[in-house]
């Protein structure tokens, strides 16, 4: 019976896209691989689980996140619970420990744009080399990221495995006419466009703020919203400052970070779903949004092309006018909508987290081997 671990502390620390990939992952492998023993470690702070399979686990962990002294004491921790195999979804392994570990790098974001992101994130993500080397297996979840890692860190070549995420099934089941119109979330606008995400400079929010003024002027509709729905993220105080700006605090909402039925009632009243990032690692946004039968307008930059294909329309996200006609060109035919709507649903039957799952443990069992 091989013994594999999982980190999911990250999940107490930033509940955000990589939190979100592990919590996925882990509960989709439950259930398979019932011959191998899993263990999930979890931050002292996060809530105790009690799995429903007696194959799984939950251990807790002091190591803290993203911290100076994180490495040496996880290397200490780990060797508590003697693993086969560790996978740590969030980049960094302990890279001076004799244990074999996979590694899963979801972008080089703070490789290209070190000047936007914080400096615990620069220094900490900045040991990726080291951890792609001590790494038995390196998983990327596309081929623009497996590109741009081994231009940048040659020695992922030979061990590294692009398996995409899926969506989350408690978007892919939900629809519009679902629900029973009852609020588990934020009082919505009744007309609004949705960007979900951290409030940081790579989401690339003044593009978009700039965008809605354009489509305000151009369409009549002076009234129409912009939700921005997520945590605040760094170096965002030019975004309230912009809004302030333009003139568009009236129409612009910040709920915050939303729970997942809350996010399913935003996405599905959305009149499109407005994701113009500067770079992207996968972009579960845009799938969310397809399997809730909104629209997408995405960034022709890094990723998001190869996630979303023919079922977004795009714009250079360095251009606020260019943004804009792509949503202009979603309010104004009604074809256009029903016809990217249904490419969605189309386009998210290729991303399902069991096949993500089935292929990481089959990264797993290749280290074993």
């Amino acid at each position: 019976m091989a013994r594999i671990a999982i980190d999911n502390r990250l999940a107490y620390h930033r509940p955000a896209g990589i939190a979100r990939y592990t919590c996925n992952l882990v509960r989709t492998l439950q259930g398979m691989a019932l011959s191998d023993s899993f263990i999930e470690w979890r931050h002292y702070r996060q809530p105790k689980v009690q799995f429903k399979t007696p194959n799984w686990r939950s251990r807790i962990l002091v190591s803290p996140v993203h911290h100076a002294w994180e490495q040496r004491m996880l290397q200490f921790e780990m060797l508590r619970f003697r693993a086969d195999v560790v996978h740590f979804p969030d980049f960094i392994s302990p890279f001076r420990s004799r244990q074999k570990s996979v590694i899963t790098v979801h972008d080089l974001a703070f490789h290209h744009w070190p000047e936007l992101v914080t400096e615990e994130a620069r220094v900490h993500y900045g040991q990726l080399p080291y951890a792609v080397e001590h790494a038995a297996a390196i998983i990327v979840p596309c081929q623009f990221t497996c590109d741009d890692l081994l231009a940048q860190v040659p020695q992922a070549k030979g061990k590294t495995h692009v398996i995409p995420s899926g969506v989350d099934l408690t978007f892919l089941r939900h629809r519009p006419h679902d629900h029973d119109g009852s609020a588990v979330g934020p009082a919505l606008p009744p007309q609004y466009l949705l960007h979900v995400g951290t409030l940081e400079p790579r989401k690339n929010i003044p593009a978009l703020l700039k965008a809605l003024r354009i489509v305000q002027q151009e369409s009549g509709r002076a009234n129409l919203h912009l939700v921005l729905a997520g945590a605040r993220g760094w170096h965002d105080e030019g975004i309230y400052t912009l809004v302030r700006e333009l003139g568009l605090e009236k129409v612009c909402v910040f709920p915050g970070y939303l729970s997942e039925a809350a996010l399913r009632q935003t996405y599905s009243k959305a009149l499109c779903l407005v994701h113009p990032a500067l770079y992207e690692g996968f972009g579960f946004t845009l799938l969310e949004s397809m399997a809730c039968g909104t629209p997408v307008v995405a960034s022709n930059a890094a990723c998001l092309p190869e996630i979303a294909g023919n079922a977004a329309l795009y714009a250079n996200p360095a251009e606020e006018e260019e943004i804009a006609a792509r949503i202009l060109d979603l309010l104004q035919d009604e074809e256009l909508r029903k016809a990217q709507i249904e490419k969605g649903r189309v386009r998210i039957l290729k991303f399902r987290w069991e096949d993500s799952a089935a292929a990481t443990l089959a990264v797993y069992r290749s280290v074993l081997a």
